[in-house]
């Protein structure tokens, strides 16, 4: 089974995140409220509300918000494995960050009674995620013109921006910084956490075959999971030292037949996938084919 080694706990909890997120919903409900009505921002949060134009929400109001209910709290949720390299942090790619970039442009600053947005407060949580997430996969990434700003580099190495301006000063680097600069500057820093990019991979292809070789799907599933790896149906039961037809079976290509515990577990080795599990799940398979 693949394993993703222990990062640092994180400054703050996934959970407090949360607190904020809410607070920062009920902000967007207060212009829907301004604009449409009380009924129209209501609806929004998923349950009845009244928001005056003077005043927040009453006491514990903001905490009735269900997060479920919104499509935000997952790429957030993922964002913040991701930038603290915790959790699921392999779920995160530039398809979610490009969901993240949205979510960063289209904050409320205010609400519509004028208080200030607590994401634009110096000690945003939410904020902090966004900016760290951001930092690095454009660090991971490696694009041409791709740069760091200080706050960037701040976040990465778990430094205040005074010290990284300071220590920029003193290397001789001028911001924003390359990602190549950026990289070779935080291997020197103590507080940096380096994504783990292949136990990343790993842990999300043995995510990824769990899902598609379930015994409910295995005949179509196993066919993506030998496309991904660029293996021919005969180049993998070589692979696994066994007959083809056998092989063939498992892809619904050839009759179900029993096959044996031995060659399961070697199968599952070339396709890389938690062999266990996929033992189990192509059992499971076979039995209800044969059954």
């Amino acid at each position: 089974m693949t394993t993703v080694s222990k990062s640092p706990d994180p400054p703050f909890t996934k959970e407090a995140m949360a607190a904020e997120l809410r607070e920062l919903i009920f902000f967007q409900a207060s212009h829907i409220a301004h604009v449409a009505g009380n009924e129209a921002a209501s609806e929004f949060l998923g349950f009845p509300c009244e928001i005056g134009c003077f005043s927040g929400p009453s006491q514990g109001e903001a905490e009735q918000i269900d997060l479920a209910r919104f499509r935000v709290w997952p790429y957030l949720s993922d964002a913040f494995d991701y930038a603290f390299q915790v959790g699921r942090c392999w779920n995160y790619d530039e398809s979610a960050h490009t969901e993240v970039s949205h979510f960063d442009y289209s904050v409320t600053p205010h609400a519509c009674w004028g208080e200030l947005s607590l994401y634009h407060e110096a000690n945003s949580k939410v904020r902090h995620v966004v900016d760290l997430a951001t930092a690095r996969i454009t660090l991971d990434l490696k694009r041409d013109h791709d740069s760091l700003t200080v706050r960037h580099l701040a976040l990465l190495a778990n430094m205040s921006e005074a010290a990284v301006r300071n220590a920029l000063s003193a290397a001789k680097i001028s911001s924003p910084v390359d990602t190549e600069a950026a990289e070779a500057w935080l291997k020197d820093r103590k507080g940096f956490v380096p994504t783990k990019t292949e136990e990343n991979r790993a842990a999300n292809w043995a995510s990824y075959t769990a899902f598609y070789l379930s015994a409910e799907r295995l005949e179509s599933g196993f066919a993506s999971v030998l496309h991904g790896l660029k293996l021919t149906p005969e180049a993998a039961a070589s692979a696994a030292d066994m007959p083809l037809d056998e092989l063939r079976s498992l892809l619904g290509e050839a009759p179900a037949a029993p096959i044996g515990i031995e060659k399961l577990q070697r199968l599952g080795t070339v396709l890389k996938a938690d062999v266990p599990r996929f033992v189990g799940q192509a059992m499971e398979a076979m039995l209800r084919r044969l059954g």
